[in-house]
């Protein structure tokens, strides 16, 4: 079962938010690296919880909250698309 510790410790995770972050900052972007992301997981988990779902919906929620912006390594456009795509080849790898 994919946790959510697993993805934020997974290197090519790492490597795909840290770029990531790179181009967005490159086209004048706030911040979207690591700590962005870690709040992005945490907010999704608090919120699904909140309305209470279940805590395996609050970890899921998390792990798309921390993987929402890893599109951005590609392009800012239709980066919710290829953010979805990369995810699918990291929880199907984990």
């Amino acid at each position: 079962m994919v946790v959510f510790h697993r993805v934020k410790k997974d290197p090519e995770v790492k490597a795909l938010i840290v770029e990531a972050d790179r181009q967005l900052a490159v086209l004048g972007y706030t911040e979207h690296g690591p700590r962005h992301a870690r709040l992005v997981a945490k907010n999704s988990r608090k919120i699904l919880v909140d309305l209470g779902y279940d805590e395996r919906a609050g970890e899921l929620g998390a792990i798309a909250g921390y993987l929402h912006d890893i599109g951005n390594v590609v392009g800012r456009t239709d980066h919710e698309r290829i953010s979805a795509l990369l995810t699918r080849s990291i929880l199907v790898r984990l």
